[in-house]
């Protein structure tokens, strides 16, 4: 499924800010950074994912300020101020499955997203990749819209977009 995502991304991928949300081993952060991103920040609230991806990163050699990673928890990250001033232009997102399938948490992420662009954490016309279980809702953020969606086997990654201020809902 990775490489199919990248495949599509292609002319997008390089020199891009990379902001890699529930990033467990970082491997779509890492990939973006692999093809040409010039940046990638990773965050990842759980113990073992971020261990895992601090060794990732340390064998690597990827290190500040190509790649940050950010122990921290989502959606409430999203809340903060942003980390860099020009927007982050493409974001992956795998949250864990209990997160896309209860409507709580899926009503808390999609409103700090919101939030998010509003802020400014993404550039206008940022592109979220959503990683996320094909049978579960499709909610799409206010400031986002869904331009393209693949499945693969149980799994989906929808493409958003990041609307610009003045069309978005």
């Amino acid at each position: 499924m990775r490489r199919s995502v990248f495949d599509i991304l292609r002319d997008e991928v390089v020199g891009s800010l990379w902001l890699d949300l529930y990033a467990g081993s970082g491997s779509f952060g890492i990939e973006a950074l692999s093809r040409g991103a010039a940046l990638a920040w990773f965050v990842e609230s759980g113990e073992d994912g971020a261990q895992c991806l601090a060794e990732n990163l340390i064998s690597l050699a990827l290190a500040p300020p190509e790649a940050c990673l950010v122990r921290a928890s989502l959606p409430g990250w999203l809340l903060t101020d942003p980390p860099i001033e020009s927007g982050f232009g493409i974001v992956s997102m795998d949250p864990p499955f209990q997160v896309s399938r209860h409507a709580d948490q899926l009503l808390r992420l999609t409103s700090a997203l919101s939030k998010a662009a509003s802020r400014g954490l993404f550039k206008p016309g940022a592109l979220l990749l959503w990683e996320e279980p094909s049978d579960a809702p499709r909610p799409v953020p206010p400031r986002f819209e869904e331009v393209d969606l693949r499945e693969h086997g149980t799994s989906r990654v929808r493409f958003l977009r990041v609307l610009p201020p003045e069309t978005a809902a």
